[in-house]
Order: structure tokens, then sequence, then C-alpha cells
């Protein structure tokens, strides 16, 4: 019964980070009339694909790597904000794959995607950076996910969304943080793969 509602709740974040930020996006635009109807068609294809990423990760798809699958997010996320005034700026260096399974490499998109759809809905930024370093020697990961709008940390309320990226940052066995930008917030994922699961992170 534990066991079963372990997977429940990862289905829940996994819905609400995923499938619910899309939606919720999409939204917005209809709301403010940036969606077209030729252009809905395009949005639902890449729901539909988010729900391909989950399952394959559910069922643990031998073939799913960190650096495969941020191409697959930035290509996604790029596709989303076309035609808008924002622009992504990404640096992924990974000189060797980190030693992460599927469950750990959809833990760290959906950070990753939680993050830049918090700037994109509350900062109203015009460029959004993402990070990604593997420093090979020290076994570290480090994301970062950064803008330059107008949101601050303390003005961030707490909900579901921050919750569940601390609750995956732990089960990952890191540490998360928000840092005010001057201007703009950042949000920083540290972990040490090489180290395996261990307890949670210093506090953010």
């Amino acid at each position: 019964a534990q066991s079963k509602q372990q997977e429940r709740e990862k289905l829940l974040r996994d819905m609400h980070d995923g499938f619910g930020s899309q939606i919720a996006t999409m939204r917005i635009m209809a709301e403010h009339g940036r969606i077209s109807p030729e252009a809905l068609p395009r949005h639902l294809e890449e729901i539909s694909a988010d729900l391909h990423l989950v399952v394959d990760t559910f069922a643990n798809a031998s073939d799913l790597t960190l650096a495969s699958a941020l191409a697959d997010m930035r290509y996604r996320l790029r596709r989303r904000i076309e035609g808008e005034a924002l622009r992504l700026h990404w640096s992924v260096d990974l000189p060797s794959p980190p030693p992460l399974d599927s469950t750990a490499i959809l833990h760290i998109l959906r950070i990753v995607q939680e993050a830049v759809n918090n700037a994109m809905h509350h900062g109203r930024p015009g460029n959004i950076w993402v990070d990604v370093d593997y420093i090979t020697s020290e076994g570290t990961l480090r994301i970062a996910v950064r803008d330059d709008g107008v949101g601050s940390i303390d003005n961030v309320r707490r909900g579901r969304g921050l919750n569940n990226m601390e609750t995956r940052a732990r089960e990952l066995g890191g540490s998360i943080r928000w840092r005010n930008h001057s201007p703009g917030v950042e949000v920083e994922l540290v972990l040490h793969p090489d180290e395996g699961s261990g307890p949670p992170g210093p506090p953010a």
C-alpha cells in the first residue's frame, strides 16, 4: 500500500510539473489572445510528447541520457515560445554522462521545467539562461536556471510547484536554492550523482 501511494504521489507531481504547467501556459496565452487556432495542434503535440517522456521514464528506458533529454527539452521549449519576446540561452557542459537512471533524469527535467515556467509566468523576462555543468573529477552536477525578469524570491509564494521541486531535489540526494540575481531570480540544483542516493543537501 505504501509503495502504491508513493507511485501515486510521483504521478501527481509529474502531472502538475509537466502537463499541468504546459496546459497553464496555453490557458494564459489564450486569455491574452496570444495563441492562434493554427498553433493549437503544435502545443497539444508538445503535451503528447511530454506524456511519452513520462511513460518512457517509468518504463526505465535504457537509452535515455541527461544530454539527450535536455536536448529534447530545449527543442520543445523553443517551439513553445516561438513568436514571443523571449530568448532561451542554453549552456550544457557534459564531458561524460553523469551516472543517472531514467527516474533521476525525469526529476531533473521537471525541476528545470518548473523553474522556466515560473520565470515565464511571474518574472516576465526577456532572457532565460539554462546552465548545466558536470565536473567529472568532483562528481558534481550543477544545473542553474536564471532570468532577467522582475521577479524576486521575496515575493515567491509557496505552492505545489516549489514543494515538488524541493521534494525532487531531496529524492536525488541534492540541494536546491533560490537567489535574487538583480534583475531576476536564479534557481540552482546541485547533485553528486557518483554518490548515488543520499540524505538531503543543506537547506535552501
